[in-house]
């Protein structure tokens, strides 16, 4: 019993159709013919049609979306786009490997956590200092400090999230200095002994510390990550010398200070 094409193909659509007479040489020359012949039944023009190939167009995201997407657009998408320099000529930008971004938003993420745990202890204490002026536990020296220090973590956030060179050299020296205060506590122990000697200090949080800057400056020191921040030697270099220096500077001012208020 021979197939009955035409019965068939009355239950296709034009584009099905169409597509059978355009692609003859992989049809039976009976189902080709039945399959004009359909079409002619239905008026349609086969050497002139235009199959609407046209999808239904995505759903546009809310508002809302769009506004979380951009957000995360600068620094979630790798950089692979064209600029113009100074001079006018055309350059490209080094596409970000997925690892760096990878490294780059787990060096953000935590670094958030930790200016959200300290800005809500700095909060504490400026509620105190207003609440209770006249304590003996309020210094507006220390307030002052920890408010600077707070401002600072602050715009390293936000400079590591828009990926600024800046923020990589405050971030190192962040790390320097903290680094260099945590490694003092060493001199304390000698000069005023704690009951189990050393490791007393490396207990606890001093310990964690310690390993996260080192951690944090042995990465940002690395070639991927300077390309990726976009420095050069000249503010590696430059940025690891301020950094010494500021340190050195913070500890004769605190020295200064501790001595004129006795």
């Amino acid at each position: 019993m021979e197939f009955d094409f035409y019965k068939k193909y009355q239950t296709l659509s034009d584009a099905e159709l169409m597509h059978i007479c355009h692609n003859s040489s992989k049809y039976q020359p009976r189902a080709v013919e039945d399959a004009r012949r359909v079409l002619e039944e239905r008026n349609v023009d086969i050497a002139g049609y235009v199959a609407d190939t046209s999808e239904v167009a995505p759903k546009k995201p809310s508002a809302l979306v769009q506004k979380l997407g951009s957000i995360f657009e600068e620094t979630a998408v790798p950089r692979d786009t064209w600029d113009f320099d100074k001079e006018g000529s055309l350059q490209e930008y080094a596409k970000a490997p997925t690892q760096v971004l990878r490294w780059h938003w787990v060096l953000l993420s935590v670094f958030t956590l930790m200016t959200i745990r300290n800005t809500y202890f700095t909060l504490q204490l400026l509620l105190s200092y207003i609440m209770y002026p006249d304590s003996i536990y309020n210094n507006y020296i220390t307030l002052s400090f920890y408010v600077l220090w707070t401002a600072l973590e602050i715009a390293i956030v936000c400079g590591l999230y828009k990926r600024r060179a800046w923020a990589w050299s405050l971030l190192v020296g962040y790390v320097v200095v903290n680094f260099g205060t945590r490694m003092l506590g060493l001199f304390d122990i000698f000069m005023d002994p704690y009951t189990n000697g050393i490791a007393d200090y490396w207990q606890g949080e001093s310990t964690l510390y310690l390993l996260g800057y080192i951690g944090v400056f042995i990465l940002l020191i690395q070639p991927f990550m300077q390309v990726f921040y976009g420095v050069d030697d000249k503010r590696k270099k430059k940025t690891l010398l301020v950094s010494v220096a500021i340190f050195i500077g913070l500890r004769i001012l605190l020295y200064l200070i501790k001595n004129f208020t006795i």
